[in-house]
């Protein structure tokens, strides 16, 4: 599932291995040696998500983070960090990073952790287009996903960015899952 990625990395070495490796992954790639040239970067770019180094001359990861919460809110961000230390941990955390990744990294840990963030972003949009089912200002809502969204066959119960309850369910009509009338196909 191919996406947008804006990779920060002061290591020239490994920032063109993982410009590449991700490239080869089918991902459009964007690179910056800094975060001053990421930030100059994100009108150009328009990052699904931001893979950043923590420690980095001139403004760290974190402080990135910040910056993009702020600025783009929608754009995920993970960090990697050569630094296994508890305060970075919880800082990226509390400062809403996606995933905390450490050096040496270890290419499949990255491509899954680049799934579960796409995965996550697919689930979010999805979310924001909920069915009201009585017209009422109850938002519970039932959305159907395509065939080929990944799913365990019962439906997964998750809570929006905006709290409210909705139940996602592979190819499972509304009508036919709450067994509500009215509810079927739209007629085209």
């Amino acid at each position: 599932m191919p996406g947008r990625l804006l990779l920060v990395e002061d290591d020239d070495a490994v920032r063109r291995s993982l410009d590449e490796t991700l490239r080869e992954a089918g991902y459009d790639v964007a690179v910056a040696e800094d975060a001053e040239q990421a930030l100059a970067r994100l009108g150009e770019t328009a990052p699904d998500v931001v893979l950043t180094d923590v420690r980095m001359p001139g403004m760290d990861g974190i402080s990135l983070l910040k910056l993009l919460r702020e600025r783009v809110p929608n754009t995920d961000v993970i960090l990697m960090t050569a630094f296994d230390d508890m305060p970075t941990v919880v800082s990226a955390m509390r400062e809403g990073a996606f995933e905390l990744l450490v050096k040496p990294l270890r290419l499949a840990e990255v491509r899954d952790v680049l799934a579960r963030v796409f995965e996550d972003r697919l689930t979010r949009e999805v979310a924001t287009q909920r069915v009201l089912l009585d017209g009422s200002s109850r938002t519970t809502a039932t959305v159907v996903l395509p065939p080929e969204y990944p799913s365990n066959g019962r439906g997964t119960p998750v809570i929006s960015p905006t709290g409210d309850r909705i139940l996602y369910s592979s190819g499972v009509p509304a009508h036919e899952l709450w067994g509500l009338e009215g509810l079927g196909p739209t007629p085209r």
